[in-house]
């Protein structure tokens, strides 16, 4: 109930921060609703109450509160996209970053077992769709199960079975023509707090960018390699390594460990599209 009171203020101010939830306990529930409802309550309000000391963190705890912070700084909330599609409370919220970039939640608001969907071309309104390009390609990635939801073309609908107030948080991204980051492991955004100055060079054929790391912690960042082979890793500082990535040849993740906090650069460079690899 509460996370639908937040959620439905976008349609009034478009912009929701700091919208008071009640106190939430994160100590006595499983680790698949205290990572929905750290993330439905990050999303719709920005702002969690305690009723958990924090005396009662276990490192499982710590590890879920920290995926939402730091806040993001940018004026924009996600939008409940099926709120008038006939639901008595919105189960998709989008958080639109940019045109080709979409952090969308599915949340089961009901008390059984369902399957939540959400098209990714449509009218957004009537149909509860994203709103998508119908023409393009797009990775789905859910972020708490860390898997490839799969690569689907813009007329597709996007699905997940989920218990009672448990949630799936996906990064929805366009597909690129050249290497691209999918996901990351540091933040419910997947990204856009953690990562920066992303970018392809096609003449070293190098993706590369900074990642914001956690002393000790392993920093996992999901690429594709749309048609390129990831072949060798690089970091200013620490440690950096590829692993194969479940998802078949082209995907792969890197791995970037540093013994303190700081801001790594990373390069990863990828071998050439063969002939093959270069026709649609």
């Amino acid at each position: 109930g509460m996370i639908t009171i937040g959620g439905l203020r976008w349609y009034k101010n478009r912009t929701v921060f700091n919208y008071y939830p009640d106190s939430k306990t994160v100590h006595n529930c499983s680790k698949e609703i205290r990572q929905s409802m750290l993330t439905m309550v990050f999303l719709t309000s920005g702002r969690i109450d305690l009723a958990t000391s924090f005396t009662l963190f276990t490192p499982e705890i710590v590890h879920d509160f920290s995926r939402i912070y730091p806040a993001y700084r940018e004026p924009f909330t996600a939008r409940p996209l099926d709120a008038f599609t006939g639901v008595k409370d919105p189960q998709v919220y989008d958080l639109e970053l940019t045109p080709e970039w979409h952090q969308v939640a599915l949340f089961n608001s009901g008390s059984k077992s369902d399957k939540v969907v959400v098209p990714l071309s449509g009218d957004r309104v009537t149909t509860g769709a994203i709103g998508l390009d119908s023409t393009s390609i797009y990775y789905v990635y859910d972020f708490w199960n860390d898997s490839l939801v799969g690569k689907f073309p813009g007329t597709a609908k996007v699905e997940k079975m989920l218990e009672p107030s448990a949630c799936a948080m996906l990064s929805v991204r366009k597909a690129q023509p050249n290497p691209q980051v999918l996901s990351t492991s540091r933040h419910v955004l997947q990204g856009w707090v953690d990562l920066s100055n992303v970018k392809w060079d096609a003449a070293t054929r190098q993706l590369s960018g900074a990642a914001k790391v956690i002393g000790g912690e392993p920093f996992r960042i999901v690429l594709a390699g749309n048609g390129f082979k990831p072949a060798g890793a690089n970091t200013a500082t620490g440690q950096a390594r590829l692993d194969p990535h479940q998802s078949g040849a082209e995907y792969a993740t890197l791995v970037l460990e540093n013994a303190t906090t700081s801001d790594a650069a990373w390069s990863v460079k990828f071998a050439e599209k063969t002939r093959a690899e270069s026709t649609p």
